[in-house]
């Protein structure tokens, strides 16, 4: 009696697994006998239809980011810089976690790469010198931050706020969100 029990829930849950899979796997007009109805069963109306191709459309002419560019970096940090400096000036944004361990990083990381990302067929190029160097100073200038910072969160938040603009101005002026190199790639 055990030995037939067991079998008829083995039986049973093969049966629910197999439900399970084909409803994820199903293409739409499997389910319910409407072509119309998303996998949950949800009817889909045809502006909802439409809202799906077109998005799909899109994504299909997307181009991608000139990733090989360190000005892009260059950019990148710029908005990432605005949003430290939110973070360290805003009372209510003050999060330590967000500060030390994500924003100050991830700016380190950006000027990092972007020196990594300068070729040798640029490496006399003005521009890409003063790049270099900027780049050198401001990953030195996070990493020290970053340790002052964690001294005193509450007490260094301000300060560090203050030194994070400055440096974002300068950034921003010298290869700018709208720094032409920055699209050379497009």
């Amino acid at each position: 009696m055990k030995i037939q029990s067991n079998h008829v829930v083995i039986g049973i849950l093969g049966i629910i697994l197999i439900m399970i899979v084909f409803n994820r796997a199903a293409p739409k007009a499997f389910i319910h006998g409407n072509p119309m109805c998303d996998k949950s069963g949800h009817h889909v109306t045809a502006d909802e239809e439409e809202a799906y191709r077109y998005l799909q459309l899109r994504s299909s002419q997307r181009q991608m980011l000139p990733v090989t560019n360190p000005f892009l970096n260059a950019r990148l940090i710029a908005i990432e810089m605005n949003l430290l400096q939110d973070h360290l000036e805003i009372p209510g944004m003050l999060c330590t976690e967000c500060i030390a361990r994500k924003h100050i990083p991830k700016i380190e990381g950006y000027a990092n790469e972007a020196i990594g990302l300068v070729d040798m067929t640029h490496a006399n190029d003005p521009a890409y010198q003063a790049l270099i160097q900027d780049m050198r100073d401001l990953s030195v200038n996070m990493r020290e931050l970053q340790m002052y910072f964690i001294e005193n969160p509450e007490g260094h938040a301000l300060h560090c706020g203050r030194m994070v603009r400055r440096m974002r101005k300068y950034l921003s002026q010298r290869y700018g969100i709208m720094n032409e190199l920055a699209y050379q790639s497009y």
